[in-house]
């Protein structure tokens, strides 16, 4: 979808219906993180949607809110001169070859094995 959770092509994609999905960077997003900077502001494009049975144990492995993490370590960062704060660091920014990882951090799920 390439979009912000909760925003309008979201809600367009799943027709506004409840569903059997869980989006766990939501809660993540909501506090201002994300995996992406635009302009000066964290985004979060890269989104992990998971089945409820996933919160549930269900089926034999979980999965929570608190076992989600979008890796934002010094080294993967670089210090934004457009803006403040910091961004990605990524390989190219624009045309120029810095070196870097990647314009996206991370994202990391811990999945638990209940059998």
């Amino acid at each position: 979808m390439n979009c912000n959770p909760g925003g309008r092509e979201e809600k367009i994609f799943t027709g506004g219906a409840d569903n059997s999905y869980v989006n766990l960077i939501y809660p993540l997003f909501s506090k201002g993180r994300g995996t992406y900077r635009y302009n000066g502001i964290w985004e979060a494009p890269d989104q992990v949607l998971i089945s409820k049975c996933l919160i549930d144990g269900s089926k034999g492995l979980q999965t929570g809110l608190n076992d989600i993490n979008i890796i934002d370590h010094p080294e993967l960062l670089i210090r934004d001169t457009r803006y403040p704060g910091f961004r990605p660091y990524s390989t190219y920014y624009g045309f120029i070859y810095q070196g870097g990882f990647s314009d996206h951090l991370p994202v990391v799920l811990d999945l638990h094995c209940l059998r």
